[in-house]
Formats: structure tokens, C-alpha cells, sequence
């Protein structure tokens, strides 16, 4: 969906990404990642970059900043 594909979308090995109920498809994306460290290690990387955009009081810093400039309209 949209929301994934927006949170995802520099996500570092886009192969590994795989469709729904594709059992082979993600079997084959374990493998790859089992086997690699540094996949692993690139793709803890990216994780924990990407944590940090959606963290409570950002989010909530943002929604709050929205309001208030939706209300001064």
C-alpha cells in the first residue's frame, strides 16, 4: 500500500521485497539476508536511520504545526 511503499522507499535492497503470500519469493529474500552480513549490517543501518524520522515527539511536533497552520488560514 501507500504507506509502505512511502516508509520503504529508500529502502537500501528493494529485491528483497516481496509480494503477498509469495513463499518461495521470501524464502529466497531470507536466504539472501541469512547468508550476507553485509546486507545485514546495511540494512540495520538504514533501520535505525529511519526510526529516528518517526519519533513520537517529531510526529507530534508536525501534527501540531500542521493544526496550527491549518487554523491561522
Amino acid at each position: 500500500n501507500d504507506a509502505f511503499a512511502e516508509v520503504l522507499k529508500d529502502y537500501p535492497y528493494k529485491e528483497l521485497m516481496v509480494k503477498e503470500k509469495t513463499v518461495k519469493d521470501l524464502t529466497n529474500a531470507l536466504e539472501k539476508i541469512i547468508i550476507s552480513q553485509k546486507m545485514r549490517k546495511e540494512i540495520t543501518q538504514w533501520e535505525l536511520k529511519e526510526v529516528k524520522k518517526y519519533d513520537w515527539k517529531k510526529i507530534a511536533k508536525k501534527t501540531e504545526d500542521f493544526y496550527y497552520k491549518i487554523l491561522k488560514i
